[in-house]
């Protein structure tokens, strides 16, 4: 009979399940430069809009991008709140769990963690989703426009913020001091 795996393998292996997903949600970025570099360099735009709408255009998809990003900072930091971990563990939200907050300096830290691993994955995905958005309106502006100069704006500031959010065993360990602190 096989011996079940240790708390740390699993955290190991689920961990590594989330840095695929960051890789793909990156990949997805590189993907849409890609396309546009291939297949928009010098063509024609793909939709024929009025030119008078075209930098009105721009302007509201820049706004969107700075709004999007924005609430992804918000978002980031409301999830690593110690009020946001204490209500996840305490069952309050959709993917929440229900841990008893007075046995939790009791608890393994790797069992531990992997109770926390989903608002983490959650957490995670939010951010890289509206980091993407970002990208995916530079290849909207790209297929609108024609050109590939502007579109390169978004892609690099989508792809610096995907670089900046790599799932880290360090945000982890900092869930898991914050899930200590609210027993007290």
């Amino acid at each position: 009979m096989t011996e079940a795996p240790s708390p740390r393998t699993i955290l190991n292996n689920l961990f590594g399940r989330l840095k695929k997903i960051y890789q793909v949600m990156f990949a997805a970025v590189i993907g849409l430069a890609a396309i546009t570099f291939l297949f928009a360099a010098g063509a024609k735009p793909l939709m024929v809009i009025d030119q008078k709408l075209i930098q009105p255009f721009i302007s509201m998809l820049m706004i969107i991008s700075f709004v999007d990003l924005g609430i992804m900072i918000f978002l980031d930091r409301r999830f690593k709140s110690a009020t946001s971990v204490r209500n996840y563990l305490g069952g309050k939200g959709m993917t929440a769990v229900n841990v008893d907050l007075s046995k939790v300096l009791f608890f393994d830290d790797d069992k531990l963690a992997i109770s926390l691993l989903p608002h983490y994955f959650q957490m995670c995905v939010i951010r890289w989703a509206l980091i993407l958005s970002v990208g995916v309106y530079g290849f909207v502006i790209a297929i609108v426009t024609g050109t590939i100069l502007t579109p390169l704006v978004f892609y690099a500031v989508s792809m610096a913020f995907m670089l900046n959010m790599k799932p880290s065993m360090e945000e982890l360990q900092n869930l898991l001091r914050l899930a200590k602190e609210a027993r007290g």
